[in-house]
């Protein structure tokens, strides 16, 4: 008969699996402690997360803002954990007091910090079973069918702002221009 103490159970739960980025080029799939939930923060159980650029580039030892081991990955959908309510994630968390968060160009905030990355502060991403996340960063859906293909809402974001600014900048409109997209990642893909 197999027996186990309370306190051994209650630290297996206390347990996620996760893709752990441990140094240059190596990845390793671990058991990590479940996400601390600061006050203002939800756990997020992850759906789906996509795999960056940016992503790559800290595999590969090119970001010094993303410093093993660390939990990559910010392009992410899921639910609240104990509830059926899917959400998307901005992965930019900013202090929402800055002069740039009050006049909406939050990505300018001094003070900001990236899930999925290691400077200015740490925070691990979404390449585990779930993350915690600032309450002002979770957009609420409806949708549940598609919820982990919804990891790519960022990314067309960036797509989006990216044609938007070509749109305001241009001197022709888009559909009487010629264009030329730089990149075959899923962002250029997108555009």
């Amino acid at each position: 008969m197999f027996s186990c103490s309370k306190k051994s159970i209650e630290r297996e739960e206390s347990l996620m699996k996760a893709l752990v980025f441990t140094e240059k080029e190596q990845l390793e799939y671990q058991s990590m402690p479940m996400p601390v939930v600061k006050e203002q923060e939800l756990l997020v159980k992850v759906s789906g997360t996509g795999i960056c650029g940016s992503d790559m580039h800290a595999y590969h030892g090119l970001d010094n803002r993303r410093i093993p081991p660390l939990i990559l990955g910010h392009e992410i959908s899921g639910k609240i954990d104990n509830s059926d309510q899917s959400v998307i994630i901005n992965p930019l968390v900013t202090c929402h007091s800055c002069y740039e968060c009050k006049n909406g160009i939050e990505h300018l905030c001094q003070s900001s910090s990236f899930i999925g990355m290691s400077k200015p502060t740490e925070r691990h991403g979404g390449f585990a079973e779930y993350v915690s996340v600032p309450k002002n960063n979770l957009h609420y859906i409806n949708q549940t069918n598609i919820l982990s293909t919804l990891s790519l809402t960022e990314p067309t974001a960036v797509s989006l702002h990216a044609i938007e600014l070509a749109r305001r900048h241009s001197i022709k409109e888009l559909n009487e221009s010629t264009i030329l997209i730089i990149g075959g990642g899923a962002i250029g893909l997108l555009t």
